[in-house]
């Protein structure tokens, strides 16, 4: 996924096994392994994020990110 931006706290849902690596802005990098089904969360500190998701694994990686309502 391209960098994108959110200005709220967000969720990420996994429906399949993967890795990825994300970069922000501010050039933090994170490696993610994600599990299928399991769920994890960003917590937007300063009120906006800019980051990308880049699949680095062998499978194709399918996700739900949701922007939670103020």
């Amino acid at each position: 996924m391209p960098f994108r931006l959110h200005q709220r706290d967000c969720s990420c849902t996994s429906f399949t096994d993967g890795l990825l690596i994300s970069r922000n802005i501010n050039g933090q990098i994170a490696l993610l392994r994600i599990e299928k089904a399991k769920c994890f969360y960003w917590t937007s500190n300063n009120g906006e994020m800019i980051n990308d998701l880049e699949n680095i694994g062998e499978n194709t990686v399918i996700i739900k990110i949701l922007e939670m309502k103020p």
